[in-house]
C-alpha cells in the first residue's frame, strides 16, 4: 500500500518555476509549495479545492516591491496566494480580503498553521467593509470572464469588466500617495487598445485620476477545451469584436497582464 507523498513541479505558465504540489493519493491530502534559496513556504489545499493558476503570475513581481509595504490583496481566494507570498517576501503588513467566507476561513486555518503575523482577512465585497484604509499597494486578481452566468469566482459580468471598473474607481481612493495598484487582466476586455465600441481600461483609468498607467507583465494563455475561456469563447468574440485571438501550434491563445496604475 503506497502512503508516500509525490512531489511535482507545477508550472502552469512559462517562466514560472518555483512552485510545486506535493500530493498524497492514499490518505487525499495535497499541499501547495514554493521554494527558492530565500523564500519556501507550504499551503495545504482544502480537499476539492482550487489550485492558484493565474495569479501565480504575481510571484514574479511581488519580491522586487513589497518590502516594508502596506498590502492589500483583494480577492484573495482559499489559498491567500498573492497575500501570503507577499509576507514572505517582506511585506510589512497585508490585508486579504474576500467575498466568500469559505475562502476566507480556509485561508484562517493556514495562517493559524503556518503561525503567520502581520495578516488580516476580511470577508467583504471588496470594499465595502475597509472604511477609509489606505495602502501602499494594492493587488488583485478579480473575476473578469465575460459570462452571461457562472462561478462567482470567474464571471465579471456580460463583458467581464464589472469588477474591474469597481476596483478602479474605489482603489484610488485607498492609496497612499504614490500608491500603486496591480490588476491582473485579460487583454481581450481592451487593456491598453479598445476591443470594442468603449474606452480601453488604460483611457479609463486615466480619466479617473491615476497619474501613470504601464504593462509591467505579460504572458500568453492558450485556451484549452472544456476551460471556461474555450465555453465563453463565442460569446467574447461578440462583447469584443475588434479583438483577434492569437494562434501557437494551432491553438488559440490570449494574454495575461499585469497593469499598474499609479496615484
Amino acid at each position: 500500500m503506497n502512503n508516500k507523498y509525490v512531489l511535482e513541479k507545477y508550472s502552469p505558465f512559462n517562466g514560472i518555476e518555483d512552485f510545486y504540489i506535493l500530493n498524497n493519493e492514499y490518505i487525499g491530502e495535497k499541499y501547495f509549495l514554493y521554494s527558492t534559496p530565500k523564500v519556501n513556504y507550504s499551503l495545504k489545499i482544502k480537499s476539492n479545492g482550487y489550485v492558484p493558476k493565474s495569479g501565480l503570475i504575481y510571484s514574479k513581481i511581488i519580491s522586487n516591491i513589497v518590502k516594508d509595504k502596506k498590502i492589500l490583496d483583494l480577492g484573495t481566494g482559499q489559498l491567500g496566494i498573492i497575500a501570503i507570498h507577499s509576507l514572505y517576501c517582506g511585506a510589512k503588513s497585508v490585508k486579504a480580503v474576500d467575498i466568500d467566507k469559505e475562502c476566507i476561513d480556509w485561508l484562517n486555518l493556514l495562517i493559524n498553521e503556518n503561525n503567520l503575523e502581520n495578516i488580516e482577512t476580511i470577508e467583504s465585497n471588496l470594499y465595502d467593509k475597509l472604511s477609509n484604509e489606505k495602502f501602499d499597494i494594492i493587488f488583485s486578481n478579480p473575476p473578469q470572464m465575460p459570462m452571461l452566468s457562472g462561478s462567482k469566482h470567474d464571471s465579471g459580468g456580460e463583458d467581464g469588466r464589472y469588477f474591474i471598473l469597481r476596483i478602479l474607481k474605489e482603489s484610488i481612493i485607498h492609496l497612499n500617495d504614490n500608491g500603486e495598484l496591480y490588476i491582473l487582466l485579460f487583454d481581450f476586455l481592451g487593456t491598453n487598445i479598445q476591443t470594442n465600441n468603449e474606452e480601453s481600461l488604460k483611457n479609463i483609468g486615466k480619466k479617473l485620476g491615476y497619474s501613470k498607467i504601464e504593462i509591467v507583465l505579460e504572458t500568453p494563455k492558450i485556451i484549452k477545451e472544456n476551460s471556461v475561456t474555450f465555453q465563453s469563447l463565442e460569446h467574447i468574440k461578440k462583447i469584443y469584436p475588434k479583438y483577434s485571438f492569437k494562434e501557437i501550434n494551432g491553438n488559440l491563445y490570449f494574454n495575461i497582464q499585469i497593469l499598474k496604475f499609479i496615484k
